[in-house]
């Protein structure tokens, strides 16, 4: 069980290894969710049909100026109110960071 004031929440964590802290769970959470953002839920990356190494470079390095790009608009949603309720469309603000800044991007380019 984790539970300090750095976490809102109890963390009850279940590994074989006595040394996994609860800032190296939170760092594995933050890099899978990058993951699922990169991919799936995100820029689809495994739909790029790209297969050399010098393209994927490039690609990757596109994505992670879009990805820091939509983080910043995402923060911003997070840190004024009026700006979430415009979009979350007053719904529960339950996206995640990626995804609030994403839906603020689709709505300036709109």
């Amino acid at each position: 069980m984790v539970w300090g004031q750095a976490y809102r929440e109890c963390w009850c964590i279940i590994t074989n290894c006595p040394d996994v802290t609860g800032w190296d769970y939170a760092m594995r959470y933050w890099q899978e969710s990058s993951f699922r953002d990169l991919k799936s839920d995100g820029w689809q990356w495994q739909a790029s049909r790209i297969w050399t190494p010098a393209h994927a470079n490039r690609l990757l390095l596109v994505l992670a100026l879009a990805y820091a790009w939509v983080l910043t608009l995402g923060t911003l949603v997070c840190t004024d109110a009026e700006l979430t309720r415009r979009v979350t469309k007053g719904r529960k603000p339950t996206y995640s960071i990626f995804r609030l800044g994403l839906r603020l991007w689709e709505q300036l380019m709109g």
